[in-house]
Formats: C-alpha cells, sequence, structure tokens
C-alpha cells in the first residue's frame, strides 16, 4: 500500500472521520514501460559515482563548485537510512494496525485545533494551493505536530537515498 494511503485516511480524518473513503483509485498505476523506464532512472548507482554525477548537474544548474563542495566535504552515506526506509511501519504492519496506531482521537482532535486556530493556513494554501487538511495529516504523521525532530543528518540521508535509487529524484529534489 502506497505512503499516500496513510496520509489521505489521516487528512479524511481531520476534515470529518465519517468521510474515509477507499483510496485505491486516487493512484494511477504506470504501465509496464513506464515500469521499465523507472526502473532504469532508479537503479543503485555506488555512492562515488552518484555524487560525481549529482555535482556535474548541481554545476550546470547554477551552483557554484565552492558551494557544492563546502556542503558535501567529507559526505559518506549511512546504511542506518537504508535499513530504516526497508522498514517503515507502515509497509511493515497490517494497515488497520498502523491506522490504529497513527490515527489516534487526541492526533484527530490537535489536527483540527490546529485547522482552526493557526493563522498562516490562509496564505499557505493560497500560495501553494494545498489544503491545510493535507498540511496538517503530513505533520501529524511525520512529525507528530513537531515534536519528533529526529537525530539524522538531513543532506546524508537525502544523498543516501538518491544514491539507493529507488527514490533518486524525490531526494534529489
Amino acid at each position: 500500500m502506497e505512503r499516500r494511503t496513510f496520509i489521505t485516511l489521516a487528512v479524511a480524518a481531520v476534515a470529518d472521520p465519517m468521510q474515509v473513503m477507499p483510496v485505491d483509485s486516487l493512484a494511477a498505476r504506470p504501465g509496464s514501460l513506464q515500469k521499465a523506464q523507472l526502473a532504469a532512472e532508479t537503479a543503485p548507482l555506488d555512492f562515488a559515482g552518484w555524487l560525481s554525477g549529482f555535482r556535474a548537474r548541481l554545476l550546470l544548474d547554477g551552483y557554484s563548485a565552492e558551494e557544492i563542495d563546502r556542503e558535501f566535504a567529507g559526505l559518506t552515506p549511512d546504511p542506518r537510512v537504508i535499513a530504516a526506509d526497508g522498514r517503515q511501519p507502515e509497509f511493515s504492519r497490517p494497515v488497520g494496525d498502523y491506522v490504529k496506531g497513527a490515527v489516534s482521537e487526541d492526533r484527530v482532535r490537535q489536527g483540527r485545533a490546529f485547522r482552526e486556530s493557526l493563522s498562516f493556513f490562509p496564505a499557505i494554501e493560497q500560495q501553494f494551493g494545498v489544503p491545510r487538511e493535507i498540511l496538517i495529516a503530513i505533520w501529524a504523521m511525520e512529525s507528530n505536530f513537531g515534536r519528533i525532530q529526529g537525530d539524522m543528518d538531513v543532506l546524508r540521508c537525502m544523498a543516501t537515498l538518491a544514491a539507493d535509487g529507488r527514490r533518486r529524484g524525490w531526494a534529489e529534489g
């Protein structure tokens, strides 16, 4: 089941818990040719090979060599990232168990309170075209409304995911 399934369930619960609907129809499934192309584009590379190619693309995009070298100095892959990516709870537990643990009454209550009380949401919705319920659901699921900050280097994590290949486009972006 795709990650967007869980976010959709959380959005629905914040917006109206009686409107939770099946989400299989939300995502179009790519055809065989698209899957083959995606597989070729996301094949794992050795980290040094990925980093070299990414650096070259950054230079073409106008970043200075000094800036790139400063930010990437000593950058190495983090094997914990790939291990954690492979055991995300939404994929390693039955969906019902995951939703029961992730979409609690308290989390829904907090999300509804934020939906009504935070004054910056209209400007964000206007600028980016993303409804506040989606933003709140992602905020809840990914960081428990900012309470979970993490302790891993973001650049190292994203570089590791990009070099791994499964989510290269997202991680490089």
